[in-house]
């Protein structure tokens, strides 16, 4: 699994890649943009969706999340980070969920090992 922390390093927290979708782009555009941004991926072997969605409101507006799982190509180039992320690592699936702050991002990579393991 792979985990990112954004700048500042010191008061940040590990996590999944994030994004928003822009108008007139599916989800799995937005996540596949997301992840070029992010990291510098241009493909994926396989895009899954972890059927995981959290609203959130904020006064008026409400923020729906949409989680998805990826899988990268086994010969993956090079990570390259978006200026706004300090720093990345490939972890395992314990250290990887003790890792995340949010009880969200828990369920998604709870959800996506079991996915991968069966």
């Amino acid at each position: 699994f792979l985990l990112l922390r954004p700048k500042p390093s010191v008061e940040s927290f590990w996590g999944p890649i994030r994004g928003a979708i822009q108008p007139a782009e599916d989800l799995e555009r937005a996540v596949l943009r997301s992840v070029r941004q992010e990291i510098g991926l241009n493909r994926a072997e396989q895009l899954v969706d972890l059927e995981l969605r959290e609203v959130g409101r904020f006064g008026e507006f409400q923020q729906v999340d949409w989680i998805f799982g990826l899988q990268a190509p086994s010969t993956t180039p090079e990570i390259a980070l978006a200026e706004d992320i300090a720093d990345w690592q490939w972890s395992a699936f314990s250290a990887t969920y003790e890792r995340l702050d949010s009880d969200v991002n828990r369920r998604a990579v709870m959800r996506l090992q079991t996915l991968l393991a069966g």
